[in-house]
């Protein structure tokens, strides 16, 4: 991972620019550009993990959900259609419930924040603060983060878990618990509901947005793709299309070599023989085939 000051220095010594409007195109073209590398891979450093809430409802930060593991199996369960909860084949599975809308724990419309703070006030949010929203989230004003509530000092108080990424706000509309939140089904083979089962739920999370210099681009490496992609988006919009273009080989190797820094786990190739089976290992291994005259069958 670079700090983002490291990534805007390079682009503007690049450009030969270094005015304030170009400063704040390349900040908005560099949060476009994490929100959408990380939407495409599971970078370890914007995976989570929790322990699976009674109520189904998932963590609002949730951008990719990709692990369910059961508390009383050592089966997982795989991801299916909310249609085929009784036809489908897996013996446990697991879906995003679209039949149920969630709304809000609270909202408001007159809420105050410190750049960077971690205090968050409102006078007359809908629904008093308590104790029992730690650990929800909230969003804030045109802020694309979801922010973790750590505590809640009193009922118009609330304390974040991490400082707030974006301009001091005094009026700003807030939802804790934002609409959208979704909620996550899970059952056995019968299609009988087993969500009060679930021990972890494994995500991949909503990058919280670059808005200081030390900010750390969640990534591995040196961020190539990152910059390629801000780079190209600078090139669009001064009108030299083509040059963008141009540059979307370079993009794709830049991706490809970040990737394998935080390999997916659990993609690893099976192992092959030079048949091209696969060569299995213990209780599972492969017997050997012979044929009447006692000759091993090749590629068995």
């Amino acid at each position: 991972m670079i700090p983002y000051g490291k990534l805007k220095d390079r682009l503007q010594a690049k450009l030969k620019d270094t005015s304030s409007e170009t400063a704040a195109d390349i900040l908005l073209y560099t949060n476009e550009a994490v929100r959408d590398i990380g939407s495409d891979h599971f970078f370890n450093t914007l995976k989570r993990r929790v322990t699976f809430p009674s109520n189904g409802i998932l963590p609002a930060d949730m951008e990719r959900p990709y692990y369910v593991q059961l508390s009383d199996t050592d089966f997982l369960a795989f991801p299916i259609s909310d249609t085929s909860r009784y036809t489908s084949n897996k013996l446990f599975g697991w879906w995003i419930d679209t039949t149920t809308t969630n709304t809000p724990l609270s909202d408001g419309a007159d809420g105050i924040i410190a750049a960077n703070g971690t205090a968050f006030t409102s006078a007359a949010p809908s629904t008093a603060f308590d104790s029992t929203m730690v650990g929800e989230f909230i969003r804030i004003g045109e802020n694309e983060g979801v922010y973790k509530i750590s505590a809640v000092p009193g009922a118009t108080s609330l304390t974040l878990a991490d400082g707030y990424r974006g301009d001091a706000e005094t009026a700003a509309h807030y939802e804790v618990r934002p609409e959208g939140t979704e909620r996550i089904g899970v059952t056995d083979y019968d299609g009988v509901d087993v969500s009060d089962e679930v021990a972890f739920f494994d995500y991949t999370k909503i990058p919280l947005p670059i808005y200081n210099d030390y900010d750390l681009i969640p990534f591995p490496g040196n961020c190539a793709a990152v910059r390629i992609m801000v780079e190209q988006q600078l090139l669009q919009g001064e009108k030299y299309d083509n040059d963008a273009l141009k540059r979307s080989g370079e993009f794709i190797r830049a991706l490809g070599n970040m990737k394998p820094l935080q390999p997916v786990k659990g993609r690893t190739p099976a192992p092959r023989n030079r048949f091209g089976n696969r060569v299995k290992f213990g209780r599972y291994k492969n017997k050997i085939r012979e044929d009447s005259n006692n000759r091993r069958i090749l590629g068995a």
